[in-house]
């Protein structure tokens, strides 16, 4: 019984090979040109806390926190230049959303997403860097 308790265990952790990372690593992407910083909030979010600067701001959720996936997919394919192999991190509030947004991602194919796993109020907590959102 035990063997398979840990078995099930290993295969849940397959099951999503993004990783969860705080700030400093985020700061890290965010700077790089070699990643996407994706801002997954809504529009009253960004503007309200203001953004990572050179986040792409792409709503996943809409305010009844229906997923907007195919408009979503079809915008972080713009981002990322069809390339499903370029790092992708995503921020959220609290990471909550991101972090579904993250598995979501793996299984349409990408290879390199990130999760910020403290979201938007950790980094305003940390009094890190913000802008005013670019509104399309």
């Amino acid at each position: 019984m035990k063997k398979h308790i840990f078995l099930l265990f290993a295969l849940c952790g397959l099951a999503f090979a993004y990783k969860d990372i705080g700030s400093d690593e985020t700061a890290m992407f965010a700077a790089s040109s070699d990643a996407v910083v994706v801002d997954v909030r809504l529009e009253e979010e960004w503007r309200e806390s203001g953004v990572i600067n050179n986040a792409a701001l792409i709503t996943y959720f809409d305010r009844q926190a229906r997923p907007l996936k195919q408009e979503f997919l079809k915008k972080l394919s713009e981002a990322t230049r069809n390339d499903k192999s370029k790092q992708v991190v995503l921020v959220c509030r609290t990471g909550v959303r991101s972090k579904l947004v993250a598995g979501i991602l793996e299984r349409e194919g990408y290879k390199n997403v990130y999760n910020y796993k403290e979201g938007m109020v950790n980094w305003i907590f940390e009094k890190r860097s913000t802008v005013k959102p670019k509104i399309r």
